[in-house]
């Protein structure tokens, strides 16, 4: 009868957290023999097999690239932006843009990392820019 400590450790599926200052991040692999990250992060047991670390992003990255994708129009779903971003650690990552109605995005432009719930209590990152001095 196999014993209660060899059980699989649970896998913690998060992909982010917040700061002490409430500031959404989003938390990757690295590799320190490659200098690669990985995001998602894989499962905690291979990342412990493949000896990555975990290192939490910067809450800013730069606006690389986007689209716009529509949705089928049976689908009842309105057009949404998705983002390819530069950290300044060194990762590009896509996720979804949330940018004011009849606004367009800028490349280049500095975006924050945010994190909204669903119906469902599910948690998800997105991405918004940074609102500055003439925005406020």
């Amino acid at each position: 009868m196999p014993d209660a400590n060899d059980a699989p450790e649970p896998q913690d599926t998060s992909a982010w957290s917040r700061d002490a200052a409430g500031k959404a991040h989003l938390i990757a692999a690295f590799d320190p023999q490659s200098g690669n990250y990985h995001f998602p992060p894989p499962p905690k047991t291979l990342t412990k097999l493949l000896e990555l670390q975990q290192r939490t992003l910067s809450n800013r990255a730069i606006l690389y690239s986007y689209t716009v994708l529509h949705p089928h129009k049976t689908s009842s779903r309105p057009p949404f932006t998705l983002a390819y971003v530069d950290f300044p650690e060194g990762i590009r990552l896509m996720g979804r843009l949330d940018i004011p109605a009849g606004t367009k995005p800028k490349i280049g432009g500095e975006l924050e990392t945010a994190l909204e719930g669903d119906a469902d209590g599910k948690t998800d990152y997105f991405f918004r820019p940074v609102k500055t001095e003439a925005d406020k």
